[in-house]
């Protein structure tokens, strides 16, 4: 949360949190397609579940219930690009897209 509230003093009413949503199953499928070595390939579902549990311990989880948006990523990566730039055109006509 510390790094929310320095941006949000930093940014005033131009910071917009926005929390990204996927199922864990989703998001494990999708760090292990994408084949990197530090996108946890070789990790197991239950280990992946056991690290999403320690970051949420490291505040994710209260900066997440903070979100000003809540983007659902469930369908295809050019869904989820026209829904942050929605998000950014509504917030801020300064961005041109």
């Amino acid at each position: 949360m510390a790094e929310v509230e320095a941006f949000k003093k930093e940014f005033g009413n131009d910071f917009v949190l926005v929390r990204v949503d996927a199922p864990l199953s989703l998001r494990y499928e999708r760090i292990r397609s994408r084949g990197r070595g530090d996108d946890l390939d070789l990790l197991s579902l239950e280990e992946f579940k056991n690290r999403e549990k320690r970051e949420l311990g490291w505040g994710m989880e209260e900066a997440m219930k903070k979100a000003d948006k809540i983007v659902e990523n469930t369908a295809s990566l050019e869904e989820f690009k026209e829904q942050i730039k929605g998000i950014l055109r509504n917030y801020s006509k300064s961005y041109l897209l």
